[in-house]
């Protein structure tokens, strides 16, 4: 439980580095009510988001996936409550915290984004439920290109694990439908949001279907790092995050 002095630095440090990224659609994980994401969007933000979203979902310290846009989605859908089994074990699970499903409209293409924050490693691993929620999220978009093959879909989060493990290799998928990180396209030195027992690791990602892909500007892919995320006594948080711009048409 964090003092009102606290909760007001929180919030401020976390404002700051929204500012700095500026994103007009912004996934953010780990948020415990919705009060938190308006409290932050006014006083720090400046209102600059009209939309703000958040489902209670599955984890039960209430950390939640949260939503800031300056655009209006379509529609708001939430997978917490569905069950699903992993393909190696055939175990059934849900999601630690949820996929929330965005749909918007923007320039006349429809766009979906997937908003996840899968099993954590600690402090007690499981990965064949990170790999069951990847392959349940796949699922669902690909369940979305099949019905508009011109959709551009985004799965972006926190996922726990780094390239070439089973949970992103289900995500990414298999040809002609592969699901590319834009996370690759940011500098070498830049390309982790984590650091584990002085590892630098890739565990946070967006991966974007052929047509979302083909619509980034690689440029512009960027994972901060500095004080205000590096400073474990005074970072916004212990994850740097993704900032990526992509030219919708």
């Amino acid at each position: 439980m964090l003092t009102k002095a606290q909760y007001t630095k929180k919030r401020q440090t976390i404002g700051a580095e929204l500012a700095k990224l500026a994103g007009d659609i912004v996934i953010l994980c780990e948020i415990e009510n919705k009060n938190i994401l308006v409290d932050l969007n006014k006083a720090e933000l400046g209102g600059a988001y009209t939309s703000i979203e958040l489902i209670a979902g599955n984890d039960t310290r209430g950390i939640d996936v949260g939503l800031l846009s300056k655009i209006k989605p379509d529609a708001v859908i939430s997978h917490k409550d569905e069950f699903f089994q992993s393909s190696e074990t055939k175990a059934s699970y849900q999601y630690s915290r949820d996929c929330l499903e965005l749909h918007f409209t923007i320039n006349g293409r429809k766009l979906v984004v997937l908003g996840v924050h899968f099993k954590a490693k600690e402090p007690i691993d499981s990965p064949d439920k990170r790999l069951a929620e990847a392959e349940h999220t796949r699922a669902l978009a690909d369940a979305i290109t099949k019905k508009d093959p011109t959709t551009a879909v985004l799965i972006l989060g926190d996922m726990n694990d780094t390239p070439g493990t089973p949970p992103l290799k289900a995500v990414v998928g298999k040809a002609p439908a592969i699901y590319k990180d834009s996370a690759d396209a940011a500098p070498e030195a830049e390309r982790y949001s984590f650091v584990y027992q002085g590892t630098k690791e890739l565990i946070d990602h967006q991966m974007a279907n052929p047509v979302m892909a083909g619509l980034l500007d690689p440029a512009s892919v960027l994972l901060p790092h500095g004080a205000g995320i590096d400073d474990k006594s005074a970072a916004a948080s212990d994850h740097a995050p993704i900032r990526a711009t992509y030219l919708i048409k």
